[in-house]
């Protein structure tokens, strides 16, 4: 744990605070309407990570009706991607680099963007892919 002060109070903050703040750093400096991601740790009932991906491109291929297989080339990719990301952000957390295992305690979901919300549309957890909504929303 580190401690700072701000004001007159001290702060701890540990590995885990440190990994949630470094993780938000990283989406908020990486955010495009192209491709953005957001992150949340839980704690309860063990740690877990959570990654939320939204990308135009998944969009497009559901509403396109891509198949499985093209969608899952995009999507494993994305998953490198954020394993590379959070592997830089534990590197400098001693502690977590050797407890926290990305296939046991980390979960990445892909969700397509329609505008006034979003579904999840695949999940990565356990180091499967598993598929959560609809793969197409063609327009009749």
């Amino acid at each position: 744990m580190e401690r700072t002060t701000l004001g007159s109070a001290p702060v701890t903050l540990s590995e885990w605070d440190w990994l949630g703040i470094l993780l938000r750093i990283e989406a908020l400096e990486t955010r495009s309407e192209m491709y953005s991601i957001s992150y949340a740790l839980e704690e309860s009932p063990r740690r877990l990570v959570r990654c939320m991906v939204w990308a135009q491109h998944t969009s497009t291929m559901v509403r396109e009706g891509a198949s499985k297989s093209e969608q899952l080339d995009y999507y494993r990719g994305w998953v490198r991607l954020e394993k590379q990301r959070l592997q830089r952000c534990i590197a400098r957390l001693p502690g977590l680099r050797k407890s926290l295992r990305f296939n046991r305690d980390v979960i990445i979901d892909i969700a397509d963007s329609y505008g006034m919300g979003s579904v999840v549309v695949c999940r990565y957890v356990e180091g499967k892919f598993q598929w959560l909504a609809p793969r197409s929303r063609k327009k009749l």
